[in-house]
């Protein structure tokens, strides 16, 4: 009798286990949960989304070895949603402030961009979909297929509305978790100047220790009103699939 309590007991262990969502020890502590957005349209119009503040946005303001870029200059944050009626995109809205655009390096990380890194497979490994500023530049395991995205600036800050597909045959569900990592380079001179990340740990790209687990919730987004800053320019056109 006492082997079938334990042999039961075990079995609920395991059946809790695997009603958990799917997470990696190997990464960091940081988590964000993605709560589903509807109707979303890449226009660079955030409507869709919610208020920017905490506990919406993930801030970017780790660096390697060095103290984080004047505010004045460059800073980022950024919203991350998803919707299971749409299920292998995921959605980003970033705000970047950056006090000189620079379209075009001699290498794609000398250019102002985005990476968004995942672990979509949960087993360590990293695919980078890195994303012009200048809404033309694709690099790494970005293509025009996998990745829409929009930016509009006014002034000095700059807003990103972004869908990614970050793996063939990807289907996030409802409790699912995933790695993630952001990071925005700031390139001036034909180089790269600085780059902020959500999380920093080791120099290197594709680190597990990078990422934050990503969360797919249940819960619905609740929009805010977008409060109208003067007029916003279209920046560079979009690669929105038509």
């Amino acid at each position: 009798m006492r082997n079938y309590y334990f042999l039961a007991g075990f079995v609920v262990f395991l059946a809790i286990v695997f009603m958990m969502p799917s997470v990696s020890m190997a990464r960091g502590e940081w988590e964000y949960e993605a709560t589903q957005i509807k109707d979303i349209k890449i226009d660079g119009n955030l409507e869709e989304w919610a208020e920017w503040a905490e506990p919406n946005i993930i801030v970017m303001n780790e660096v390697f070895g060095d103290e984080p870029p004047d505010p004045d200059d460059f800073t980022g944050s950024a919203m991350v949603a998803w919707s299971d009626n749409d299920s292998p995109w995921i959605y980003f809205a970033v705000k970047i402030t950056d006090d000189e655009f620079q379209p075009k390096g001699d290498n794609p990380w000398w250019t102002d961009s985005m990476e968004f890194i995942f672990d979509s497979d949960n087993n360590g490994s990293a695919d980078q979909f890195t994303l012009g500023q200048d809404g033309a530049l694709v690099h790494a395991s970005a293509n025009l297929n996998n990745s829409k995205w929009v930016v509009v600036n006014q002034g000095n800050e700059y807003i990103w509305e972004v869908a990614i597909t970050p793996a063939q045959g990807f289907n996030a569900k409802v409790g699912d978790a995933i790695g993630l990592a952001l990071s925005y380079n700031d390139s001036e001179n034909n180089v790269r100047e600085h780059q902020i990340r959500w999380i920093a740990k080791e120099n290197g790209w594709g680190a597990a220790s990078n990422q934050g687990e990503l969360i797919f919730s249940a819960e619905m987004m609740k929009p805010a009103p977008v409060e109208p800053r003067g007029k916003l320019a279209a920046t560079w056109g979009s690669l929105k699939s038509r």
